[in-house]
């Protein structure tokens, strides 16, 4: 083959695989390719965050009832005594104790939950790291009411009234209707303990 020939047989050569290496990249550009909308949405940030568990628990509307709890005059002085018998040494600053021992940890609040009849939830023990945060929690009192119950015996306006007594209908008692209910055969069941001797009712 003469030197001429060569030059445009390797031309030639040279052409196809540029362009089939062209073709390839633009192929592969239109499959891989992202278009600028899905660019932004990665770049958004999440509508939805995280809530901490205190702000949560404010957010609740449900009203939950939990153990009373009045926090006795001579409260330091029994944490005294008790770090005492535990640990045999107790510090001039009694606040200052760190509760790093998980078992001492465990005796001292184990102890004091059965002196003074009030327990520990898990959310509050695992913020309980010295004796300062202990006091903190014993010397809190705790109310056995409800909010709405607590609400009720504000000094609330001539127009607002909250029953804290629920009404049931009683055939005998309400004979504005001549004892006819609006919901025969279907009685109230309460479930509550609490409640059930609030009623009118003799179930």
């Amino acid at each position: 083959m003469s030197a001429p020939r060569m030059c445009a047989s390797l031309r030639s050569k040279l052409f196809v695989n540029s362009h089939s290496s062209c073709s390839f990249q633009v192929s592969r550009n239109a499959f891989f390719w992202k278009s600028d909308q899905e660019e932004k949405v990665e770049e958004l940030e999440p509508a939805v965050k995280t809530i901490s568990h205190p702000k949560s628990s404010k957010m609740q509307t449900h009203s939950r009832l939990v153990k009373g709890y009045k926090p006795p005059e001579n409260l330091k002085v029994k944490v005294k005594e008790i770090v005492q018998e535990i640990c045999g040494e107790v510090p001039e600053d009694l606040a200052s104790l760190r509760l790093n021992d998980r078992k001492i940890k465990f005796k001292i609040l184990t102890k004091l939950m059965t002196e003074l009849d009030h327990s520990v939830s898990n959310r509050e023990l695992s913020s309980m790291n010295s004796l300062k945060d202990v006091l903190n929690y014993f010397e809190t009192e705790v109310r056995d009411t409800s909010v709405y119950e607590d609400l009720a015996k504000l000094n609330l306006p001539k127009n607002i009234h909250i029953a804290l007594n629920s009404v049931k209908f009683d055939a005998e008692k309400d004979t504005f209707f001549k004892g006819v209910s609006a919901f025969p055969n279907n009685e109230t069941i309460i479930t509550s303990l609490r409640r059930k001797h609030r009623s009118n009712r003799n179930d």
